[in-house]
């Protein structure tokens, strides 16, 4: 999968079975996240009550685009955002 970060929390995933992008927010939904593609609009349906987890990378009504993104986020930007901010 291809994973551009477009800035803040949000990136462009280019599917590898479709070809297809998929624009993701690792910080939308309260920090849950979100994702255009249609696996993630089904499991969100089917997980829309379950309790959200901060430390859980993968949640239940997840997909893998979302994942991807939040592992780079989590690993890469974060880091470099934190820091900026100890820097001013």
């Amino acid at each position: 999968m291809q994973l551009e970060h477009t800035g803040g929390g949000e990136y462009l995933a280019r599917s590898e079975s479709d070809g297809l992008p998929y624009m993701v927010d690792v910080l939308d939904n309260s920090g849950k996240g979100s994702c255009q593609c249609k696996d993630f609009s089904c499991r969100r349906k089917k997980h829309q009550d379950d309790e959200f987890d901060p430390n859980a990378v993968r949640q239940s009504g997840s997909c893998k685009h979302l994942h991807a993104a939040k592992q780079h986020f989590l690993t890469l930007i974060l880091p470099k955002l934190a820091n900026n901010q100890k820097d001013k």
